[in-house]
């Protein structure tokens, strides 16, 4: 199974970024947006794995607890290839309680399909919205503001992400609630 764990969004905060988005999908056809139920903050990729690493999720989440993490998503952005090369996806984000960083640095001792723990780079919880194609047009630059929407996560959910020529298919393995 292709794994990864990711704090899904309430259904007030998909709304507002279904509504950010529904312009944009327009006018940038070009993009690959992501669909309404595919929008969550991603903890930790895990990759191929088993249901020992489901299990090593499970107790990070268990062994933090960190009780319900509430945010505030009210900005864009973009990661780019490299310092300056074109923008490559595009996300929206905002502030997080610091649990949630607790939370995807548990996470990260769990290893990954290949044996790796950790992060390639800092965390920045986010929620992807669109990628740029391999061909096609860019990631605009210029884009309207996101209204800041507030909600709180309970739970982490582990998802099976699995591949079809029509894009991911997301499957949810385990919920685990964000009890104290």
């Amino acid at each position: 199974m292709r794994v990864f764990a990711a704090l899904p969004m309430p259904s007030h905060v998909l709304d507002a970024m279904q509504a950010w988005m529904e312009p944009l999908r327009r006018e940038h056809p070009h993009l690959k947006w992501v669909g309404r139920d595919r929008l969550h903050v991603t903890l930790r990729f895990l990759g191929d794995v088993g249901e020992e690493h489901m299990d090593m999720l499970e107790r990070a989440v268990e062994e933090c607890g960190p009780g319900e993490i509430g945010f505030e998503l009210n900005r864009v952005g973009r990661f780019r290839r490299g310092r300056r090369g074109p923008a490559t996806v595009l996300w929206i984000g905002g502030r997080f309680d610091p649990a949630v960083e607790e939370l995807a640095l548990r996470m990260g001792e769990v290893p990954d399909g290949r044996g790796r723990k950790g992060r390639p780079g800092p965390f920045v919880p986010h929620v992807t919205v669109a990628r740029k194609r391999r061909r096609g047009g860019e990631i605009p630059e210029e884009l309207p503001d996101f209204e800041p929407v507030a909600g709180s996560a309970d739970r982490v959910e582990i998802y099976n992400s699995r591949l079809t020529p029509r894009g991911p298919e997301y499957t949810v393995l385990r919920s685990c609630g964000l009890q104290r």
